[in-house]
């Protein structure tokens, strides 16, 4: 607690001390508000709150964030208050030159992002976004200062050097609970705009079991520092954008685990294609319900992964000198999991993801189908080990000009025992962009009854040439 008021008293103290023209504050707040609707789900008024605030200088960046978390209401405010004041999210990150070096830290209750996050949960992501156009192929450890919702984490503090050609960079994190993460990366510049990125990550966190179906499953074990290694390289070049990673993790359980994920994209014409593959070769050493802990003490259950995303980009003429596009995808994509279930039976699983957009100038389209979870391999002997099985459909409309932007969107989820449906629109009038309305209508028939609710949300935002602030609010009605 001492030391977190005194990272917030520097970090105040410090931001007078610079010219004027040099800084810049923002001004961050959030609330919303929920309605009862007479049932368990909802069975009193109910409020959330966020606010904080962010200040840039010289090479610093400040940032304090208090929450309210979702309360029943009438409540005691003074408690609510007092608790989100002793649970800030805090931040205080610096940047200066050192004999052309560029020297970074970090401080306050950080979150994980980059290689740390991917070593603390190596679980691979099933939801590509079939007309995906960037592909992220960071490399080394990352640390972030909070947000306005990031959520609360322990404090640490994050050292990183960088050497005077940016070619090279060391990172070391350590935090209150003694868990600590250290980097190494070097970049090297290749011929015709391509380079090789190498980076080596070594973590030690404490982790525990949190799962009831491991302790069912016969594979419990006692919480102790465990530590991983992971090393990453990653091309890029015009024609082919590649990062391969390979990791070896401390098992509770025995013999070390390992997970290798490959990711890539190549472009041929007006062709994109994305492949993504993961797998975890020593899945036979482990307990059959835990093939791997990750070092965020998560269960990893997917044994191997699968994906390919071939998109197109054709020309479909023009109308008054605006060129018009239309962009096709498909994402298909095949796992094999363990399920989250006592017996821990291995399953094939698949999924598949389809999309089209036409693009025009300030107008756009989209369609989106979704088949997800679909049995290809297994015989699950519970409903629990089921996989959720479920299909997908989604229209949008976007029209972006001078005088407003507005969106519009409609879905629907079908199960076997249950439907959903949603719908939003948003709009923003005005060159500034300054105030937004968006309104959200969502609806689910399940056991012969429905449940339905609108949400309205209001954002506004105001801006100087060192001043920044912006404010939302929502409403939710149940029906």
């Amino acid at each position: 607690m001492m030391n977190k008021a005194l990272l917030i008293f520097i970090a105040a103290s410090l931001f007078p001390a610079y010219p004027e023209n040099s800084r810049s504050i923002e001004f961050k707040s959030s609330c919303a508000y929920f309605l009862p609707d007479g049932n368990a789900r909802t069975p009193a008024h109910k409020a959330e709150a966020d606010a904080g605030i962010r200040a840039r200088w010289n090479g610093a960046d400040a940032r304090l964030f208090l929450s309210v978390p979702k309360t029943a209401l009438p409540g005691d405010g003074a408690d609510i208050l007092a608790e989100s004041v002793r649970n800030p999210r805090f931040g205080l990150g610096i940047e200066a030159e050192a004999a052309g070096a560029k020297i970074g830290a970090k401080a306050g209750t950080n979150t994980f992002s980059d290689s740390l996050s991917k070593i603390r949960n190596p679980t691979p992501s099933a939801i590509a976004n079939p007309l995906a156009k960037s592909l992220s192929l960071k490399c080394g450890t990352g640390t972030a200062l909070p947000t306005l919702t990031s959520a609360q984490k322990p404090l640490s503090a994050t050292l990183s050097a960088t050497s005077p050609s940016r070619l090279m960079k060391a990172e070391f994190m350590l935090d209150e609970e003694m868990d600590a993460a250290a980097s190494f990366s070097a970049c090297a510049k290749l011929r015709k705009n391509a380079s090789l990125t190498a980076s080596l990550t070594a973590s030690r966190f404490f982790v525990e079991n949190g799962s009831a179906t491991l302790k069912k499953a016969g594979a419990q074990f006692d919480g102790k520092f465990m530590a991983a290694a992971m090393a990453e390289c990653a091309l890029m070049s015009p024609v082919l954008k590649a990062v391969a990673r390979f990791a070896l993790h401390e098992s509770p359980f025995g013999p070390p685990c390992a997970w290798l994920k490959l990711d890539g994209r190549t472009a041929f014409g007006n062709v994109l294609l994305d492949a993504s593959f993961f797998s975890i070769p020593t899945a036979g050493t482990s307990p059959k319900a835990a093939p791997l802990i990750g070092q965020g003490s998560s269960v990893v259950r997917t044994t191997s992964q699968l994906s390919l995303a071939p998109q197109i980009l054709l020309e479909a003429g023009g109308w008054k000198g605006a060129p018009s596009y239309i962009r096709l995808g498909l994402c298909a994509m095949g796992a094999e999991k363990v399920a989250a279930t006592k017996s821990a039976e291995k399953l094939g699983v698949g999924k598949i993801r389809a999309a089209a957009e036409w693009e025009r100038g300030q107008l756009g389209l989209r369609g989106d189908f979704t088949a997800a979870n679909i049995l290809i391999s297994g015989n699950p002997t519970t409903k629990s080990a089921m996989p959720d099985r479920y299909d997908s459909f989604s229209l949008s409309a976007q029209l972006s000009s001078e005088t407003i932007r507005a969106e519009f969107s409609a879905g629907a989820k079908f199960r076997d025992e249950s439907t959903e449906f949603s719908a939003s629109f948003s709009a923003s009038p005005g060159k500034s962009r300054s105030v937004s309305v968006r309104n959200s209508f969502s609806a689910e028939w399940k056991d012969g009854g429905v449940r339905s609710s609108d949400t309205v949300a209001l954002s506004f935002s105001a801006r100087t040439k060192s001043t920044r602030a912006d404010a939302k609010f929502a409403l939710t009605l149940p029906f």
